[in-house]
């Protein structure tokens, strides 16, 4: 029988979410060296996007452009800088029920707008690729761009099959900014995560005499916010909590005329059957996760699940 804990639950109705056209300023650079200024239909992509709307002026023809078109592009306004590349990506399984015992990494090569998220001494870059894993990767100004490698496989542990991890990218941190000492003291505890490789990249550039960084970009974090709160979920819904709740287990439901669909986010007692997003969780002093990551996690499975199409999205911790 359950323990019975503290349950909240906030549940809203879902409207229907559609693109709309949002032309913000930028700077295209194409591949041959030439500079385009004018305006792209700026979508705050979950996913990089395969390709971009451009217009010179606001009245002008719209032009698309994709990787092998564009050096790089910059939207100013939104802090965003994303880079045209050719890349080896590894497409192995990140999904805990599509993992296999002994699971190697899958490098294939693929062409790609990579997310600038620091250039400077070392520069790093996100991807989120069709099939949402999220991958980073490390360049030196002028190198070639390598992904940080992190596997995720399975293991026969006492009969039963456990997950396990290879934190090959700790040891690629370190060959990348190992003359260091600050940045090299970060490097065990460093997780897989945009605001953690970040902060090792700005302890590198500290340690670079005074070299200020060409670009800083918005955190995934920083972006999932300003999405809920574009959203109006923010705006429109309070969360009060007179303690802080013991979060056993962490849950989202998607209800569709009745029938309902179960998303487990933080559950000691489950395998990940649909969405694993453990890894976007921070946790407070009381070693629960913030109300905030309950918050971002709750957007990355409604941008996952295409929420529109259905009526209720509930959140539940028991």
């Amino acid at each position: 029988m359950k323990k019975a804990l503290t349950l909240l639950i906030f549940c809203f109705a879902l409207l229907p979410l559609t693109a709309q056209n949002n032309w913000s300023s930028a700077t295209l650079v194409k591949t041959e060296g030439d500079t385009l200024r004018g305006l792209i239909d700026f979508q705050n992509w979950r996913k990089n996007p395969s390709r971009i709307q451009f217009r010179s002026t606001s009245q002008a023809t719209q032009e698309s452009f994709g990787p092998l078109d564009l050096q790089s592009f910059w939207v100013p306004e939104e802090s965003v800088h994303f880079q045209g590349a050719v890349v080896e990506v590894d497409f192995s399984p990140f999904a805990t029920q599509q993992l296999t015992v002994d699971q190697q990494a899958d490098f294939r090569l693929d062409t790609v707008f990579l997310r600038s998220v620091f250039l400077g001494a070392v520069n790093l870059y996100f991807l989120r690729d069709r099939d949402t894993k999220e991958h980073f990767f490390l360049q030196r100004p002028g190198g070639a761009i390598e992904e940080l490698q992190y596997l995720r496989y399975l293991e026969e542990v006492g009969g039963k099959k456990v997950v396990k991890t290879k934190d090959i990218y700790k040891t690629q941190l370190l060959e990348y900014l190992g003359d260091c000492p600050a940045a090299r003291n970060l490097i065990a505890g460093v997780r897989y995560r945009e605001q953690d490789l970040l902060e090792i990249l700005l302890a590198y550039q500290n340690c670079q005499a005074g070299a200020e960084p060409e670009f800083v970009g918005k955190t995934d974090l920083g972006r999932f916010i300003f999405g809920v709160a574009a959203a109006g979920i923010l705006s429109k819904y309070d969360f009060v909590a007179s303690s802080a709740p013991t979060l056993d287990e962490v849950e989202f439901e998607l209800e569709l005329n009745g029938k309902k669909k179960t998303f487990y986010v933080s559950n000691r007692t489950r395998i990940q059957p649909d969405v694993d997003v453990t890894r976007e969780l921070d946790y407070g002093a009381n070693g629960q996760p913030t109300m905030m990551m309950m918050m971002i996690s709750m957007w990355s499975i409604h941008w996952y699940s295409k929420l529109s199409k259905y009526d209720k999205l509930c959140f539940v911790s028991k």
